[in-house]
């Protein structure tokens, strides 16, 4: 009875704090690492990473004036032996309302699918492989050329968990990337990278 009561007491409170112009919050799936982007015409893209079932999958859902939409999986590989892959995926939208898609699962993966039919596992394009890495975030300049960080252990005798930060472009729209150069200035590692143009 403590329990329901003290629930109960706090239900005006987060009452209160969700009428400042935040909306109660919409459960979308079990979910971790999750990203969102808006596209053009103003719908609302969310990824995130999920693992049911065998499969380490990448979830999409999307929010038009409708509201949600039903989430489905976009990715889905089979969990390694003995445990799974967070897929930590990233999305961007570009100005012709491509959406661009990173995900991992030891290695880095790029794919893109128009914003339309994102929705559709088979709009995607198929996925190709940048280089083993974790951590991702991709940005686009104004000459259409796609800029991708990631961080990769690079192990060291002094340094066994020292993750690098790798820099990647295509300049033909996510088809073909350059090889990785390491552009880290922490000896000691990083984690969680940004990237703005």
């Amino acid at each position: 009875l403590l329990a329901l009561a003290v629930c109960l007491g706090l239900a005006p409170a987060v009452a209160a704090a969700q009428g400042g112009g935040w909306s109660l919050p919409v459960p979308l799936g079990a979910y971790w690492f999750p990203d969102v982007a808006v596209d053009g015409s103003g719908r609302v893209h969310a990824v995130w990473s999920s693992g049911e079932e065998g499969f380490d999958t990448v979830m999409y859902a999307a929010k038009t004036e409708a509201g949600w939409g039903r989430a489905v999986d976009i990715v889905a590989l089979p969990q390694i032996a003995g445990g799974s892959e967070a897929s930590r995926p990233t999305l961007l939208i570009d100005p012709a309302n491509n959406l661009h898609l990173t995900y991992r699962y030891t290695t880095v993966y790029y794919s893109q699918a128009p914003a339309g039919g994102a929705g559709v596992p088979g709009y995607w394009r198929a996925p190709f492989a940048v280089d083993e890495g974790y951590f991702s975030r991709m940005a686009r300049d104004s000459q259409g050329v796609l800029h991708l960080i990631f961080t990769q252990n690079v192990q060291t005798g002094t340094c066994r968990i020292c993750y690098h930060v790798l820099y990647v472009r295509s300049t033909d729209d996510g088809f073909m990337w350059s090889d990785p150069v390491d552009i880290s200035v922490q000896a000691t590692g990083a984690a969680k990278p940004q990237l703005i143009v």
